[in-house]
Order: C-alpha cells, then structure tokens, then sequence
C-alpha cells in the first residue's frame, strides 16, 4: 500500500575510518556505527552512471553507451539517540561523539568510503560504499532521537541485496 514504511528486519552497521588529522598528530583509526534499528523504506537499484548517454538520430536510429551502472541504495534511518546507548535491538550508535552519526556524515560527504554491512553479523554482506547525497539537518524524533534520509551507492559496481 503507498504511504506505509517498509521495514526489514536484519540491522545494518557501516566500518569507516576516521582521517587522520593533516599535522598527522591525530592518527586515522577505525570505527563501526551501530544501527540501532533496521531500515526503513530501503530501496536499492541501478542506473546509468555519468557519462553514460543515449542518442536519438534522425533516421529514427537510437545509440547508448554506458560507462558503467551505478548500484544505489535508499533508506531512512531511524532513532539515532544523542549518545551511544542501547535500543530494543541492541547496541546504537549515537549523533554526538568523536565517532558518531554526525562524525561519520561529516567524513563521508568529505568523498571518504566505507564499508556497509547489510547485516550486522555478516562479513560478506559488505559493500564499499559512498555516501550519495548529505544529510545536513536530521529530524527530531521522540526522546531527542533523530531520522534522516541516507543515500549510498556502491564504489565496486556490486549491487546492494535484500532491499
């Protein structure tokens, strides 16, 4: 039915790597951001990559090229508490923090990519990712928790399962 929230069941994590700073004081280091809940709305699908095109001639005729098709997902994330804390489903990973949902936009709309697993406990569902489009201002939800729109497409042409 149109206007009702898909749900998946399985919860999400994504590995990035915090840059390191550029007097090289601060060194890069790992981090993992806990979904505390699974996706919602979460489509996935390809397109024509820039630098693709299609052509029409005037006999009628058409042409296309394509560079390559873009893997690309589309989901809303819900409940990101202020802090790391816990959710029904588990560990959650907060908007605060040096490692948080608000350090990891910042570092990932900066062209870094990064690792999305599809299911948390599942090393070959990762995909090296790239975050599509920022997410600038989240939405406040109940008891100070945020929702915003997350768009990632693939950086190695492997198509986003499951969604």
């Amino acid at each position: 039915m149109p206007g009702l929230a898909t749900y998946h069941t399985t919860r999400p994590k994504i590995v990035w790597t915090r840059p390191a700073n550029p007097s090289g004081s601060v060194p890069s280091v790992e981090a993992t951001l806990e979904f505390g809940y699974p996706l919602v709305n979460a489509r996935s699908w390809t397109q024509p990559s820039p630098g693709s095109d299609r052509v029409r001639y005037p006999s009628g005729e058409e042409a296309a090229w394509v560079e390559h098709e873009d893997a690309l997902l589309d989901a809303i994330v819900l409940h990101v508490p202020p802090t790391d804390g816990e959710s029904v489903y588990g560990p959650a990973t907060g908007w605060d923090g040096e490692f948080g949902w608000q350090a990891f936009l910042e570092t990932a709309w900066a062209g870094h990519p990064f690792a999305f697993w599809r299911d948390r406990t599942n090393a070959g569902s990762a995909l090296t990712c790239q975050l599509v489009e920022p997410t600038r201002e989240p939405e406040l939800g109940p008891m100070h928790t945020r929702r915003f729109p997350l768009r990632l497409r693939s950086t190695t042409l492997a198509r986003f399962t499951g969604y």
